[in-house]
């Protein structure tokens, strides 16, 4: 019945495939090359692989249900991903919901939908109820929803539940949290959190030097940048663009003459 419902939204002219409609599609999907060797043989599996809109997934629509397919698991989270991909989390929420019995992938998918197409708001308290629901969070559930946090509140709820779980020690987590708090103006909260972090990454210096830049701690900018250099770490084309355009709010010739010395000597 779940998608048997969606469908009672979809235009008629796409669920009643004409013969000449039908052949266009695959032959056109048929055309690109790349067909992921894990996939599941059945054609309907290998055309979700293979769209790449929102016409193409309401043709394919059909051709599942016709062949008793909307129970699999790998078919539910293909919609929820594609229809969150294409920018509709209403369909992606309608196969959702119609989902008996969900597992914890569908949930994840369904999350990141909520990250990439809604507020921080909704993201987190779609969270929550897959926490009530038993679903135990992983590591991408975290960067999924502060890469777009720009939400104090929010993102100290977070960083929280990141502590909570004992994911404090994860690198992606916590450069996106230092990524953040930045975006935040909050600064002095990145840095204690950098100053903390152990095994950072090019990833984790980038983050806390254009976070400095954009609030305007040019100073700092540079510090973290000359500590960089310091530790043998090489800075790379998204450093040098954020130092750059630190050391040009502050029109220091010395300074702006060292950083044009290290762009001139990557290349």
């Amino acid at each position: 019945m779940g998608l048997q419902a969606l469908l009672s939204t979809t235009p008629q002219s796409s669920i009643a495939l004409s013969s000449s409609s039908s052949s266009r599609i695959h032959n056109t999907l048929a055309q690109r090359n790349h067909i992921p060797a894990h996939v599941y043989k059945h054609p309907a599996a290998i055309l979700l692989e293979l769209c790449t809109s929102m016409e193409e997934l309401h043709q394919i629509i059909p051709l599942i249900i016709k062949n008793g397919l909307y129970e699999e698991h790998l078919f539910q989270t293909k919609l929820v991903s594609l229809f969150c991909k294409y920018g509709s989390l209403t369909e992606a929420t309608r196969v959702f919901d119609s989902i008996e019995d969900k597992n914890d992938v569908v949930y994840h998918t369904m999350l990141k939908g909520y990250a990439q197409n809604s507020s921080i708001f909704d993201g987190v308290s779609f969270f929550c109820r897959m926490m009530d629901d038993g679903v135990q969070p992983v590591v991408y559930n975290f960067t999924y929803l502060l890469k777009g946090c720009g939400d104090l509140e929010r993102g100290q709820f977070i960083h929280r539940l990141v502590n909570e779980l004992g994911l404090h020690h994860d690198v992606s987590v916590m450069n996106y949290l230092i990524s953040m708090y930045c975006k935040c103006k909050r600064v002095d909260i990145a840095a204690e959190i950098f100053e903390n972090l152990k095994g950072r990454t090019l990833v984790s210096w980038n983050a806390m030097i254009l976070g400095c830049a954009q609030n305007g701690r040019v100073i700092e900018a540079l510090n973290h940048f000359r500590s960089m250099k310091v530790q043998n770490i090489e800075p790379d084309s998204f450093t040098m663009v954020s130092i750059i355009a630190a050391v040009s709010e502050l029109s220091i010739l010395r300074q702006g003459k060292w950083i044009h010395g290290l762009v001139l000597s990557a290349h």
